[in-house]
């Protein structure tokens, strides 16, 4: 979510029961990678499995590529990384909050952008915009 054109910033909300919220207080740095179609099943992977339980991305042997300012990697296939410095941190109940200041971005032109639209019998539901 963007919460600053200036200085640009943007926000993730994570479990406190995860395990990504604890690599970023521990490295001060996340990627915020935007899938498309393409990507559908490794963000269904990603998005249930633990992380302290299984390598993400050994498992699904999605490409990376080195970010230039932060150590986190980029996803190679998304439509837009941004890499972002963590500046706050906010508790919201259930869910940390976690502000990244952007210090770089890239998009991979051409390519749509894959959105959850939510829940139906179980199943999540994603369209591409």
């Amino acid at each position: 979510m963007k919460c600053s054109w200036e200085p640009p910033l943007f926000a993730v909300a994570l479990s406190k029961s995860g395990y990504t919220h604890r690599l970023i207080r521990e490295s001060k740095e996340f990627v915020i990678a935007v899938p498309n179609k393409g990507l559908q099943p490794v963000v269904e992977f990603f998005g249930s499995t633990h992380g302290n339980e299984v390598d993400k991305f050994a498992a699904t042997g999605v490409a990376t590529t080195s970010a230039r300012h932060i150590r986190s990697p980029l996803i190679t296939d998304a439509t837009i990384n941004m890499e972002c410095v963590l500046e706050q941190e906010v508790d919201s109940g259930d869910h940390l909050i976690f502000i990244g200041r952007v210090v770089a971005a890239y998009l991979n032109e051409g390519q749509k952008v894959l959105l959850n639209m939510g829940r139906q019998n179980g199943k999540r539901i994603f369209e591409e915009f």
